[in-house]
């Protein structure tokens, strides 16, 4: 997680997750999938530039989507207010929690409840939430959720969802834990 200059929040790991994911539904479907609508959704204003940064420059990745009308709507969770998707892809940014020693014990936007609603009900059919469990799982409600979906068998290591994209781990500096929440509207 980073903290921009203009006080923005990103988290580059997730960007790049998203991107895999993005591109392994293209190579996976190819000119299987036709007229799907995909909404890639964050709490923050500056995930929602980093991903679209990182997706425009994918002329590949873009040609898919023109090939297999496939939309692609790249927003903030209020911006999708109202909004529905085929399939959602939420960033929920947040990787750091010091709790009570230290300061940055706060997930910010996503303690939010009426956001968090938000985010959750935006998808027709798939729901990926890339989010870092260990730090959300100190917050009331999202604890209630990954519980939840441990429980479904819906929680996934990011190196067993790498492996599974056919994607290597990435290099990192830091290693840091990270989990990621699938799930569908059924089993929500």
């Amino acid at each position: 997680m980073t903290r921009c200059g203009n006080g923005g929040i990103s988290n580059g790991s997730e960007v790049a997750f998203v991107w895999r994911l993005l591109k392994s539904l293209s190579k996976r479907f190819g000119g299987e999938v036709r007229n799907i609508d995909i909404g890639v959704i964050s709490f923050y204003n500056e995930q929602v530039n980093c991903i679209r940064k990182k997706l425009d420059k994918d002329t590949e990745l873009c040609r898919w989507m023109q090939r297999s009308n496939v939309s692609l709507q790249v927003s903030t969770v209020d911006g999708f207010q109202g909004s529905e998707k085929d399939i959602i892809i939420l960033s929920c940014v947040r990787s750091k929690w010091m709790g009570q020693n230290g300061k940055n014990d706060s997930i910010g936007f996503l303690k939010d409840s009426r956001r968090v609603n938000v985010a959750l009900t935006r998808a027709k059919h798939s729901l990926w939430v890339v989010a870092n469990c260990d730090t959300l799982s100190h917050d009331r409600l999202w604890n209630d959720l990954i519980q939840d979906a441990h429980v479904r068998n819906r929680i996934a290591e990011m190196t067993a969802l790498n492996s599974m994209l056919g994607h290597p781990r990435p290099n990192t500096k830091k290693s840091k834990k990270k989990k990621k929440k699938k799930n569908d509207k059924h089993n929500f």
